[in-house]
């Protein structure tokens, strides 16, 4: 599907507990908006 898996080395040679004991997924959102009275172009969430 043309993703992006990303590990967190930081996460891994730290040990933090909420990443590495238990499994966790985490999961990034962006959205975009035209500028205000731009009527012809839609917002975009990825």
């Amino acid at each position: 599907m043309g993703g992006r898996n990303t590990v967190l080395m930081d996460a891994i040679s730290w040990r933090i507990p909420l990443v590495s004991d238990i499994p966790t997924i985490i999961f990034g959102a962006d959205v975009t908006h035209p500028e205000t009275g731009e009527d012809s172009s839609p917002s975009i969430a990825a």
